[in-house]
């Protein structure tokens, strides 16, 4: 009677599940109709159902992007490493919201400038930027980090987590600048960047 088996657990019948077209991957849940009472007999299930998981998306910096103009937003140059529903294009950095919903984004970012001598640079900033219809239309707090320390190379991070709900359709950008720069021919670059967007479950 059983068409299937995992482990010692054995389907009591061949169900035919169609998954959802949304769905990132299916989570089986069953319920139990009866069992033999220890692992040695079958335990029989007659339900499954098919839930989608939450969109997400992960990337990190391409490669270390230098040079890095003066004082001006860049768009970032990613790898994904994982995207659960297809809505991040690496080659454009272009996010597509994939369906109607609250939505989490942390995006970090690292930076470094060096030069002949010693430098500084104020400031390094990550931001998440609305292209929608074209649109520009900044939509996090810019995350903002200031080193006045000089040294060779100087280093730092920012950090922005943002929570918004969007609309199917909305596409966002990130961003990082580097602000001025004190030292003799600095190079300026940045070296490391993680992404991070993930669907918020309702009411979360």
């Amino acid at each position: 009677e059983a068409t299937g088996q995992l482990g010692r657990f054995k389907l009591k019948q061949a169900l035919g599940i169609a998954v959802p077209a949304t769905a990132r991957f299916a989570i089986v849940a069953t319920q139990s109709t009866s069992s033999g009472g220890d692992l040695t007999e079958p335990i029989y299930f007659d339900a499954v159902r098919v839930i989608p998981a939450p969109f997400e998306v992960q990337a990190v910096l391409a490669a270390i992007q230098t040079p890095i103009s003066d004082n001006t937003w860049t768009n970032l140059v990613w790898s994904e490493t994982r995207d659960y529903g297809g809505a991040f294009d690496p080659a454009t950095g272009i996010w597509t919201c994939p369906d109607d919903g609250e939505y989490e984004f942390r995006c970090r970012l690292e930076g470094r400038v060096t030069a002949t001598n010693a430098a500084t640079f104020q400031p390094l900033n990550v931001r998440i930027f609305d292209v929608t219809n074209n649109s520009e239309e900044e939509r996090s707090p810019t995350a903002s980090y200031v080193e006045t320390q000089a040294s060779n190379p100087a280093t730092g991070y920012a950090t922005v987590v943002y929570i918004e709900r969007f609309t199917q359709g909305a596409q966002l950008k990130f961003q990082g600048l580097l602000g001025r720069v004190t030292g003799l021919s600095p190079v300026r670059a940045f070296t490391s960047a993680r992404l991070k967007i993930k669907q918020r479950p309702p009411g979360s």
